[in-house]
């Protein structure tokens, strides 16, 4: 062999080697991890043989977390629960759902504090439910339609970011939530034996709070609240006072049909909505008492059925769309001594009604209604300068048997040039229209005779009727009319009643101008 032979050969075997020797390594390398992962995936020291973990494959050291839902449902007894909440619940269970259970008769889970949802529904036997320690839950949280379901504990919660349902559990007589700060919407309905309800730690309510048809409920404490959406306290038959001493803030609030509510106090509430149904007030039999002394501003208030209110008083008022003041037959005073503008105000049916006081009111842009009110014998509105915008407006004033004066002495203008005054009464007396320049038509009807009567501004009118006037009362009329500048023609004019003969020489001066007159006697 040549040396230059050999030299290659033994480099070759050099090269060989040197490749052996690296798969070598790599090789032993390889078999070390495999032997540490196996290891520390299959040691009892950090899961239990690969059962605690998931295979100890997950990262998380053989640790269970518990499932994202907790379900109890179907006929899983007591004991039943009891080992399901042990081997499912834990830091990843973020809802309760307890439903249609038929065997279940009590629920405790007292090691959970924060829930994302809870709903407990239609459980034939479940009769408490206890989760003394959640402090607060971000969704739904609702407890409905459990017809054995006698108490429910909740008495750490705080926060309800998305509201609390609690409904139709007809044997529920104990609901804790007194510690509740804020929430969104509330609502209580349908349980016939619950007799009291502390929420009296509630500052905020995003939403509303609606409580409703609970036969037996006699206490609702909202001490701290001030302010939400929505109020509804409806048919809660034993329900005797609703005081919300801190309320300065509400869109709407309806307190209807509790038969043994005798007082309503939200001493510092302020505003309401826009909507026409802002606050009602309605069908309360035994209400003597009610206290919105503090509200300025709502768009609408309905006082109605209440039988036993006899006053009504909302002198902070300066504005509003609609006031109804309908069949509170024990009302004798209504009071809105600062309001100037309404858009519609009824005042209706009120049997017992002898005085209101609008002594601001300014202005009346849609509808002014004033009737069946039997015992009331002053209609005066002495600031009022326009009743109605446009055409879309009326005026009605009847069936208020003893008003003997009706005043209306700033009154400037009624609407459109089209539309007039008609009115009948059966003890009027005196009428005074001393500002009001100009109206399609004024006619007045009255059984009694009207002694006195002022529309010293008028100049411009197709037609002034009454029915039965005193001589002066008709000496104040004709003197008017003849003397209007430039002379009056056109015009109809009627009246009961005897002239004097000044007036009969104006009537005649009237007549030649080419307006008709009309005397009855």
């Amino acid at each position: 062999m040549k040396p230059t032979d050999m030299m290659i050969w033994r480099f070759h075997l050099t090269t060989k080697k040197q490749k052996y020797k690296r798969m070598k390594h790599v090789f032993i390398r390889f078999f070390l991890i495999t032997l540490v992962l196996f290891t520390f995936s299959c040691s009892g020291e950090d899961g239990i043989n690969g059962t605690d973990g998931v295979d100890g494959t997950d990262g998380v050291d053989g640790v269970d977390n518990g499932v994202g839902t907790l379900i109890l449902t179907g006929d899983v007894t007591n004991e039943e629960a009891v080992t399901l909440v042990a081997e499912n619940f834990g830091e990843d269970t973020h809802s309760i759902l307890i439903k249609n259970t038929t065997n279940l008769t009590a629920v405790d889970i007292s090691s959970v504090s924060n829930l994302a949802s809870l709903i407990v529904e239609g459980n034939e036997n479940l009769q408490s439910l206890l989760l003394a320690n959640v402090t607060t839950i971000i969704e739904r949280a609702e407890i409905s339609n459990n017809p054995s379901l006698d108490r429910v504990d909740l008495s750490s919660l705080t926060v309800l970011n998305s509201g609390l349902t609690v409904n139709a559990n007809p044997v529920l007589t104990s609901i804790n939530v007194a510690n509740l700060r804020s929430s969104a919407s509330i609502t209580f309905s349908d349980q016939p034996l619950l007799e009291r309800l502390d929420l009296s730690n509630l500052t905020t309510i995003n939403g509303g709070l609606s409580i409703r048809n609970h036969e037996n409920i006699a206490s609702v404490s909202l001490a701290s609240l001030q302010s939400l959406s929505s109020l509804d306290i409806t048919s809660n038959n034993m329900l005797l006072e609703l005081s919300i001493p801190n309320l300065e803030t509400a869109t709407t609030i309806a307190i209807s049909s509790n038969m043994a509510m005798e007082r309503i106090d939200l001493p510092v509430l302020q505003t309401t909505s826009n909507s026409r149904n802002a606050i009602r007030i309605n069908s309360n039999e035994n209400l003597t008492s009610l206290n919105l002394n503090s509200v300025t501003t709502g768009g609408g208030f309905t006082f109605s059925g209440n039988s036993n209110l006899a006053t009504l008083t909302l002198n902070a008022l300066t504005s509003t769309d609609f006031i109804s003041i309908d069949s509170n037959t024990s009302l004798t005073t209504a009071s809105f001594s600062n309001l100037t503008s309404c858009a519609t105000l009824q005042i209706l049916n009120n049997e017992a009604l002898s005085n209101f006081n609008f002594e601001r009111l300014e202005n009346v842009g849609s509808r002014l209604f004033v009737e069946d009110n039997t015992t009331l014998t002053t209609i005066s509105f002495p600031a009022l300068t326009n009743i109605g915008n446009g055409t879309g407006f009326s005026l009605s004033i009847e069936n208020n048997d003893r008003v003997t004066t009706l005043s209306f002495p700033s009154l400037q203008t009624y609407g459109s040039s089209s539309r007039g005054i008609r009115l009948t009464f059966v003890s009027l007396e005196s009428i005074n229209f001393n500002q009001l320049s100009s109206i399609h038509e004024l006619i007045i009807n009255s059984e009694s005779i009207v002694t006195n009567i002022n529309i010293s501004s008028l100049q411009d009118f197709d037609e002034l009727a009454f029915s039965r006037l005193s001589t002066p009362a008709i000496d104040t009329v004709i003197g008017r009319l003849v003397n209007i500048t430039p002379p009056i023609t056109g015009t109809t004019i009627s009246f009961t009643g005897t002239p004097s003969p000044e007036s009969t020489t104006d009537i005649d001066t009237l007549r030649s101008n080419d307006n008709t007159v009309t005397v009855r006697n």
